[in-house]
C-alpha cells in the first residue's frame, strides 16, 4: 500500500453542521438586529397611532355637524378634564349625544384650543365649547392635540373644511 492512501483512510472526518458557540453567535446577531430594528420602527407606529387618533376626532366633529343638520337640533362638543365629550340641544338643555360615533372619550396627552373661543350669546349655561349650528353655520376653531412625541393640529376653516395635520410647538 501506499502511505498516502493509508492516511486518507484513517485521516478524521470532520463533522458537518455547526457547532453550538456557532449558533448561539448567530443568535446574538439576529437578537441585537432586532432590537435595534423595533427601536426605530416603535416610535413610527406611536406616531401612526396618534395621527390616527386624531384623524378620528376630526371625522367626529365632522359627523357632529353632519348630525346637527340632519336632525334640525344643535350639537355641542366639550373639553372635559381627560378626554372630550359630545352633546346635542334637547328639552332647553345640553344632553349627551346618543350616537354610537359620539360617546365620550378619554385621551392619552391634553387637549386645547390654539386661541380662547368667543362666548356664546346663548344664555343657557355650560354651553359647549364649539356648537355645531342646524342652519349650517361653520364653527371656526384650532384644537391642538399635544401627546409625547407627537402633536396635532385639528383645524376647521370657514367654508367647513376639517384638515389635520403635525403641529410643532414654537419655543
Amino acid at each position: 500500500m501506499e502511505p498516502g492512501l493509508v492516511t486518507i483512510l484513517y485521516a478524521k472526518k470532520r463533522p458537518s453542521g455547526f457547532t453550538l458557540l456557532e449558533v448561539l453567535i448567530v443568535i446574538v446577531i439576529i437578537a441585537l438586529i432586532g432590537t435595534m430594528a423595533s427601536n426605530y420602527l416603535l416610535p413610527s407606529l406611536e406616531q401612526r397611532q396618534a395621527r390616527n387618533a386624531a384623524q378620528q376626532l376630526a371625522e367626529q366633529l365632522d359627523f357632529a355637524q353632519y348630525q346637527a343638520l340632519l336632525n334640525g337640533r344643535p350639537y355641542g362638543f366639550s373639553l372635559e378634564n381627560d378626554g372630550y365629550a359630545f352633546y346635542i340641544f334637547r328639552q332647553q338643555q345640553w344632553l349627551p349625544a346618543t350616537e354610537t360615533l359620539l360617546s365620550a372619550e378619554q385621551i392619552e396627552g391634553e387637549l386645547q384650543f390654539s386661541a380662547p373661543l368667543k362666548a356664546s350669546n346663548s344664555t343657557t349655561e355650560n354651553n359647549p365649547d364649539i356648537i355645531f349650528s342646524p342652519m349650517g353655520e361653520v364653527s371656526v376653531f384650532t384644537l391642538l392635540w399635544l401627546r409625547a412625541g407627537s402633536n396635532w393640529q385639528i383645524t376647521q376653516d370657514l367654508k367647513g373644511k376639517m384638515q389635520v395635520q403635525t403641529w410643532q410647538q414654537n419655543d
